[in-house]
């Protein structure tokens, strides 16, 4: 009886240990596949950079456009679009009077 029970013992701590190496095992298996998603996310951060390059040169443009518009509360690219045609307007408006007001000072000077 008790060569069984201490063979049971052995076969029970000797399946601790199978169990043990499997966990390892199992351990080892995830962090391996933990670096290759790391991996694997670092190429896609490093193409998801290059991608995004054009975007930052528009979002530069369209910073600097803001910069130019005075008073500009443009909340979305259309409103900035808007507000750009607006001040084109507004400048076509006063060059057409700058243009009549030399017309109209240089017949004067002439009479």
């Amino acid at each position: 009886m008790v060569a069984s029970l201490h063979s049971v013992l052995l076969v029970l701590d000797s399946s601790e240990v199978v169990r043990h190496n499997a966990l390892k095992k199992m351990k080892m298996k995830m962090k391996m596949k933990k670096k290759k998603m790391v991996r694997i996310n670092m190429k896609m951060r490093r193409r998801s950079s290059t991608s995004r390059e054009p975007l930052s040169l528009i979002e530069k443009r369209l910073r600097a456009l803001k910069k130019l518009l005075p008073a500009s509360d443009a909340g979305s690219v259309f409103d900035l679009f808007r507000q750009t045609s607006e001040y084109i307007a507004c400048l076509q408006a006063q060059i057409k009077l700058m243009r009549f007001m030399v017309q109209v000072l240089s017949q004067n000077s002439d009479n």
